[in-house]
Order: C-alpha cells, then sequence, then structure tokens
C-alpha cells in the first residue's frame, strides 16, 4: 500500500509540474503547493464529513484557492525560489 501511494503522489506531482511548466516556477515550489493544497482539502472533507449541513461554501477555499494564486503568480518569487 505505502509503495503505491508514493507512486500516487508522485504521478501528483508530475501532474502539477506539466500543468504549471510554462509559469516560471521552481518545480520543488509547485510541489511544495500542491501538497499544501492536498493537505488542506484532506482537512475540509474530513471536517465537512462530521458537520451534519456542511455549507455549501467553504470561506477556506476561497483563501485557499488565493494563496494558491499569489504563489504560483508572483514572478518575483518564482525567480528566488529556484
Amino acid at each position: 500500500l505505502f509503495d503505491r501511494l508514493k507512486k500516487y503522489e508522485a504521478a501528483l506531482d508530475a501532474y502539477w509540474v506539466q500543468i504549471f511548466k510554462g509559469s516560471g516556477v521552481a518545480r520543488s515550489r509547485i510541489t511544495t503547493v500542491r501538497h499544501v493544497a492536498m493537505g488542506a482539502f484532506r482537512g475540509l472533507a474530513l471536517r465537512m464529513r462530521y458537520q451534519k449541513k456542511p455549507p455549501r461554501t467553504l470561506p477556506e477555499l476561497d483563501l485557499l484557492k488565493a494563496m494558491i494564486c499569489s504563489v504560483l503568480l508572483d514572478k518575483k518569487d518564482a525567480a528566488t525560489v529556484r
């Protein structure tokens, strides 16, 4: 199971790197952003699971989107991370 999960994680990293390959953002930064996003999604999924009536929209998703866009679109940051 552990080996399958490692392969799955590596495939997701490669997919994200492929999507953002022309952005000028370092591969390591893209991978880190994906890890943060997936961690947030896991936490939100757990929270929504135990709520009796989960909201249709979550302010956390809006913040997560803004954070991801900020990191991936900030060219100054992208240049310094390499």
